[in-house]
């Protein structure tokens, strides 16, 4: 929210100047406007510790202290189940389908908060008066760049959670995250639009919006303008890697389907995690993609 008042405040001192001065305003900023309105180490602390939890879901071989450990992480990925249990399939179903559209609820009452405060803050400052303009999107894209990306782990997770079945040793189809829910019955294809749903509108849709953003301003990625609008995507790495956000998420989405639908085959599961992150970090190492 402060993001994005800051940016819309810095956009009413520059309406008098000129296109050209407004550019040259810009380009005399340090770093050539690529100051970080946000710290980046808070929102990777926050993806680490997604990752954390995560990894507690996983039956690793550990203590039970360890075990307790991990699962406060879970926190961080506004997992319900901290706070619910379920003990049929209903109950689970219920609880699925809380987890899944607890975060679109979340952003519908940011985005409501957001528009109410923009609606009454010009009746309090008259400066802000061109604040009562703001449309909800604009808004409503700020907060899915900003949001979706750092909660693109736990919405994954919740999203693929009802795909992950496991078939026992009497042929039957159940859920891996409750042994106790069947797969594929009459309850779990009632819930399976809702899930279809999480999976394209969070595991596709995030990115995909970031990616038609950054494909369509490609050539004015460096602009005042854009990188006003939508410089939190792109404004941490170089310019010839503005694109680095959409591999990071891939990484994320890999690790949650590596987390989910091998954690009975353990010693894989550990393998190919190691892998992920070795290459990953050469990777990184070799190209260097950050600014900073």
């Amino acid at each position: 929210y402060v993001m994005f008042v800051r940016r819309k405040m810095a956009e009413m001192e520059d309406r008098n100047l000129s296109a050209a001065e407004q550019e040259a305003r810009w380009r005399a900023t340090p770093n050539g406007g690529r100051s970080r309105l946000f710290p980046p180490s808070i929102s990777l602390a926050v993806v680490g510790a997604q990752m954390l939890g995560l990894f507690g879901s996983v039956n690793f071989p550990r203590t039970s202290t360890a075990g307790s450990l991990l699962n406060v992480f879970n926190v961080f990925s506004i997992d319900v189940n901290l706070f619910a249990t379920q003990c049929s399939t209903k109950s689970w179903a219920a609880t699925y389908l809380v987890s899944l559209f607890l975060p679109a609820v979340l952003f519908a009452l940011v985005l409501g908060f957001m528009f109410l405060f923009f609606s009454v803050l010009p009746f309090v400052i008259r400066p802000c008066a061109e604040l009562q303009q703001i449309s909800l999107k604009p808004v409503a894209l700020f907060l899915t760049y900003t949001l979706g990306a750092i909660l693109y782990i736990p919405l994954s997770q919740s999203s693929l959670l009802l795909f992950d079945c496991t078939k026992l040793r009497n042929g039957r189809w159940m859920l891996d995250a409750d042994l106790s829910v069947a797969c594929f019955d009459e309850t779990w294809w009632s819930i399976f639009p809702f899930g279809l749903a999480g999976v394209l509108g969070y595991i596709v849709g995030i990115p995909g919006i970031i990616a038609y953003t950054l494909y369509r301003h490609r050539h004015v990625l460096f602009s005042m303008r854009t990188m006003r609008r939508y410089g939190m995507l792109y404004r941490l790495y170089r310019s010839q890697y503005y694109y680095a956000l959409l591999p990071l998420l891939g990484k994320r989405l890999f690790i949650v389907i590596l987390t989910l639908f091998l954690s009975r085959s353990v010693t894989i599961l550990i393998s190919l995690l190691i892998l992920t992150f070795v290459v990953s970090m050469a990777v990184f190492f070799y190209y260097e993609p950050y600014f900073y």
